[in-house]
Parts: structure tokens; C-alpha cells; sequence
């Protein structure tokens, strides 16, 4: 697939004709924007930098999603209900070593080619190896959409 390129000018990146980032439209507070998977690894990367986040529309496709949840279905399934936030996560079922249980997590999302190029514009000023991890999490009906949040019980904070 050709390379969409972005016409970069004085740091400010241009991708749309005239459209300079900081004249780009405000979003609501607490949206993120939603970028084509098609869309240049400068404009993704400046995405990541200035929200913190940043969603990349159908990345996958539905068949690789719905593998995904084949091989991880029976784990969930068995899974108790993990860490307990009311405030962030309400009841939610966690599991980690996914990639234990997915071989399709491991064949088409962490090698994916967009995602290893954003981590790396993003973390290699500050490392020099990535460690890709996966966590499956299955809100329970009723629950009501959770806050994007950093799972920092994970790392110790």
C-alpha cells in the first residue's frame, strides 16, 4: 500500500491543503480524534502528542477481531473480576498474558506495523526496547462506559 505523505513546513504539519495544526478546528472536551488507518505517520504521531491518545479507525479487520475473541473468550469466560474502581471501572473482567491465549494478538496487532511505528516516534527518544502488552478487558452489561484512563495500578503509581 503506497505511503500517504504529509507536507511538513516550518514544524507545523499541513494535511490539508492551507490547514495548519494549530488551526485545526477545538474538539469537545474529552474526544479524541479518529484517524483513517490510511492516514501519514507524521499526522498520528502529532495526534498522539497533542491529545495523548489517539483512535485509528478500522485498523483490523472484523475477521481478525472476531478471532481475537474466539481465542480469548474461554480465559474471560473463567476470569473473576479484576481490580475495582468504582470511579474509573466499575465491574470489569481483566486479563493479562493475552497473548498466551491469542495467537492472532500476536500475528496482526503487536506487529502491526502502525502500531510499532507510533510506539517507537512516541518512546524511543526515551528507551531503546519496547515491550508491546495486551489487556483484555470486558465491561459487564449495565456497567456504564468507563473514562480513558492509564491502569496505573499495573506499573506501582
Amino acid at each position: 500500500m503506497p505511503k500517504m505523505r504529509c507536507k511538513v513546513h516550518h514544524d507545523l504539519r499541513l494535511w490539508e491543503p492551507g490547514l495548519v495544526m494549530s488551526e485545526r478546528p477545538q474538539k469537545p472536551k474529552g474526544t479524541l480524534t479518529s484517524l483513517k488507518k490510511t492516514a501519514c505517520r507524521d499526522q498520528i504521531n502529532a495526534t498522539l502528542m497533542e491529545d495523548g491518545a489517539v483512535i485509528i479507525s478500522d485498523l483490523f479487520d472484523y475477521n481478525i477481531i472476531e478471532q481475537i475473541n474466539l481465542e480469548l473468550d474461554p480465559a474471560l469466560n473463567g476470569t473473576e473480576f479484576g481490580v475495582r474502581d468504582e470511579e474509573v471501572v466499575g465491574q470489569t473482567k481483566r486479563l493479562s498474558a493475552t497473548l498466551r491465549y491469542s495467537p492472532t494478538l500476536i500475528s496482526d496487532v503487536v506487529t502491526h506495523q502502525i502500531l510499532i511505528d507510533t510506539a517507537e516516534s512516541a518512546l524511543l527518544d526515551y528507551t531503546d526496547t519496547l515491550q508491546m502488552m495486551v489487556v483484555a478487558s470486558e465491561v459487564v452489561p449495565g456497567e456504564e462506559s468507563q473514562a480513558l484512563h492509564r491502569d496505573d495500578w499495573n506499573w506501582g503509581h
